[in-house]
């Protein structure tokens, strides 16, 4: 989807200011990536990893448009993350959906 490319590009170039949009106290302490999980293709739309090798990841879907899958496939990518990176350490994951309000939904 073009809107998908249009904030994997933006979140790629200024990481720092979507974290600082979504009110991440550590905003600057992160890089944007983006990942394929060898054998399944699963693309959280980013994945941000501290820059100084704390163990925390924040994943960010971005959704424009309604979906009751939403959260399973996040949850998918995560694990799927999790377990290709021998990683266990702290994930937050953010979704920001499409509402009237603008608000964004957070978890950690």
């Amino acid at each position: 989807m073009a809107t998908d490319k249009l904030f994997y590009n933006y979140s790629l170039r200024y990481p720092a200011s979507v974290l600082r949009l979504l009110k991440i106290k550590d905003y600057d302490e992160y890089k944007a990536v983006s990942y394929s999980i060898k054998h399944i293709e699963c693309h959280p739309d980013i994945v941000f990893e501290n820059l100084y090798g704390e163990k925390r990841v924040i994943f960010l879907e971005y959704q424009g448009y309604p979906d009751e899958w939403i959260f399973h496939r996040l949850l998918t990518g995560m694990l799927l993350y999790c377990q290709e990176r021998q990683y266990a350490g702290v994930t937050g994951r953010i979704h920001c959906p499409p509402n009237q309000e603008n608000k964004f939904k957070r978890s950690q």
